[in-house]
């Protein structure tokens, strides 16, 4: 069996030999405050054009259905006349 080694043994640190990569790491990216504005505005319009895209037919479909229910209420109302048959007794 090997002998696990015990949690003080293990370094929490790499020595600086190890971690030496031969060259030098460029500086992490930033953003300026152009960019981010533009990605914002870039967002927002995505959202607005989302919301458009969505209300636009339902708005469409309320407003015809208004106008054939107000149709509907003005038109004469329809009525079915049947003769009556007489029934002997028989």
């Amino acid at each position: 069996m090997t002998a696990t080694p015990e949690r003080s043994d293990v370094a929490l640190e790499p020595d600086a030999a190890s971690s030496d990569l031969g060259f030098s790491l460029p500086p992490p990216a930033r953003f300026s405050a152009a960019k981010l504005l533009f990605l914002a505005v870039l967002v927002a319009g995505g959202f607005g054009l989302a919301f458009f895209l969505a209300y636009a037919p339902r708005r469409a479909a309320e407003r015809e259905l208004s106008q054939s229910a107000a149709s509907a209420a003005r038109a004469a109302p329809r009525l079915a006349v049947v003769t009556p048959k007489l029934v002997s007794d028989g």
